[in-house]
């Protein structure tokens, strides 16, 4: 397991007593609360900064990426930029939870949800939302408490694990 956070604090301490990998980088939120013209460009730039540290600092050696928030999109840049299934855990529908808005433009924010090989909605409500307002091609499941059966099928170990990289 490698888990990628986006500044130091008492997680990657947590992690790193638990023996953890824990890859720090810096990567901004792909919905924010206050926008303006310098918002997409400073993201852009950020984003690909970080998406080529990330993959420096982690490796490749994963099967699958799970990311915990819909409040950036970080994981399933990584996900396609290794070409392996993503997991995306929506938690806060970003629009009455915080009031933020995408940084990029609505069609690119729906077209990267929407290449998701899941997107996990811990309510049903939640799954209404997104599929209503946001993307509604995606591939949803409702999952009240964690994920309780693959979503995707090994083809890179032999050894008898997972390796994957959570992101959020």
């Amino acid at each position: 397991i490698t888990v990628v956070i986006p500044s130091h604090g008492p997680l990657e301490q947590h992690l790193a007593e638990n023996g953890i990998k824990c890859v720090v980088s810096g990567f901004k939120l792909w919905r924010q609360s206050k926008l303006n013209w310098k918002s997409g460009l400073i993201f852009t730039y950020n984003h690909l900064i970080q998406l080529n540290k990330i993959i420096k600092a982690c490796g490749t050696d994963f099967d699958l990426v799970h990311s915990n928030s819909s409040m950036t999109d970080i994981g399933q840049q990584i996900a396609r930029r290794l070409r392996i299934p993503h997991i995306w855990h929506l938690r806060e529908n970003g629009k009455y939870d915080y009031p933020s808005k995408f940084v990029v433009p609505s069609f690119l924010a729906r077209r990267v949800m929407e290449s998701a090989t899941v997107l996990v909605c811990v309510s049903r409500s939640l799954q209404d939302f997104y599929s209503s307002e946001i993307c509604p091609k995606g591939r949803y499941r409702v999952i009240y408490d964690g994920i309780s059966a693959p979503v995707y099928q090994r083809t890179s170990h032999a050894l008898n694990c997972v390796h994957f990289c959570c992101t959020g």
